[in-house]
């Protein structure tokens, strides 16, 4: 998905960090992301600003909080396939 804030009038008065899944996926290509941790931070940031900006707006708000929901159990999925891996290769 892209980026709304230059899209969408007064985003940026009102969010001030903002995150979207384009800056997340050059984050992933760039190696910025250490683990599982890092990415579900900046999901729920993005997550969060969906919220705040769209408290008045029901559609976009359960859209955000469907899609946090679905996001949440895929990050928490691979947690635990990264503590798997991290276990296996201690002992490697």
């Amino acid at each position: 998905l892209k980026p709304v804030e230059n899209e969408v009038q007064g985003y940026r008065k009102i969010i001030k960090k903002p995150m979207d899944f384009e800056r997340m996926r050059t984050k992933l290509q760039n190696g910025d992301y250490k683990g599982i941790a890092d990415m579900r931070v900046d999901f729920e940031l993005m997550m969060d600003n969906c919220a705040l900006f769209n408290k008045d707006n029901v559609y976009f708000w359960r859209y955000g909080h469907q899609m946090r929901s679905i996001g949440s159990k895929i990050l928490r999925t691979a947690e635990q396939e990264e503590m798997i891996v991290s276990s296996v290769s201690f002992f490697i």
